[in-house]
């Protein structure tokens, strides 16, 4: 995904140099419209008791009764927030790189770093989750800990470098964060509602990002990133919390390399379920 959206990026840069600022946007079009055909046609998974006869309804009633749950609330309010995080700083980083320097900036060669850093905080949750063995939830608390830092010096530092450097390891950091959730979400979530239950929480998220961005034409960059680590701070609570509450446990399996045995928690009916 990567090193796609490196070869893309560079792809689309030649054909705005040729056929004009709005070439590229009509060429995603077109392969948004390819993938929702293809998704529709070829997708089966995550479609919650899809081929039951229990009405939609009644699986909304079901799934929100999951909320009850203090963890399940946790899991979801996490992921909206950071998630929420993530859009605003899509659209924010270019702005507060402009306003940190008086010449241009080269968005194409800072966004593949970005992407490059991505793919480092994942390889450093392989590092620490998967060898080192440490614990899911303290790691993913201290990682939006730092997140929240990193937003806090982008506001407060007068310095382009160091602000390109503290937005890229904010990136590194979603590299870090989306296989750690997925972990968690998959111990504390049932499957069945999974999907729906990250539907529901999609619903604050939109509302995040809409507030900030019809709000951010009011705002200089800056503070946006200052609001970012606002939000950031609160998941880091919200994942404190999720420590104390957390379900389960999980030990390290010696005799297969990169690989976890969940050993408890009410939320599988078997023990022993084996995550890659």
């Amino acid at each position: 995904d990567a090193v796609m959206s490196i070869v893309i990026s560079g792809v689309c840069a030649v054909i705005y140099s040729i056929f004009g600022l709005y070439a590229p946007l009509w060429i995603s079009i077109a392969f948004s419209l390819f993938g929702s055909i293809a998704i529709a046609a070829l997708w089966d998974e995550n479609k919650p008791m899809a081929n039951s006869k229990v009405s939609a309804l009644s699986q909304f009633s079901d799934a929100c009764q999951q909320l009850k749950k203090r963890e399940v609330l946790s899991v979801g309010l996490i992921e909206s927030i950071v998630m929420a995080v993530l859009n605003i700083f899509l659209f924010s980083w270019t702005p507060i790189l402009k306003e940190s320097t008086l010449g241009d900036i080269n968005v194409g060669f800072i966004f593949t770093c970005m992407v490059l850093t991505m793919i480092l905080g994942t390889k450093v949750y392989e590092v620490v989750i998967l060898h080192m063995g440490c614990d899911y939830y303290g790691s993913i608390a201290a990682s939006l800990l730092i997140e929240c830092s990193l937003f806090m010096v982008v506001y407060f530092a007068d310095s382009f470098l160091t602000r390109l450097l503290c937005l890229s390891a904010i990136n590194g950091i979603q590299g870090f964060f989306n296989p750690l959730n997925s972990i968690i979400k998959s111990k504390i979530l049932i499957e069945k509602y999974r999907a729906l239950l990250m539907n529901i929480f999609r619903i604050p998220l939109n509302l995040y990002v809409i507030i900030v961005l019809v709000t951010l034409r009011y705002m200089n960059p800056f503070t946006v990133a200052l609001i970012a680590g606002g939000m950031a701070f609160v998941s880091f609570l919200i994942a404190l919390s999720l420590n104390i509450w957390k379900v389960g446990s999980y030990t390290q399996n010696t005799n297969m390399k990169n690989s976890l045995i969940y050993t408890g928690g009410d939320s599988f009916s078997k023990e022993g379920i084996k995550l890659n």
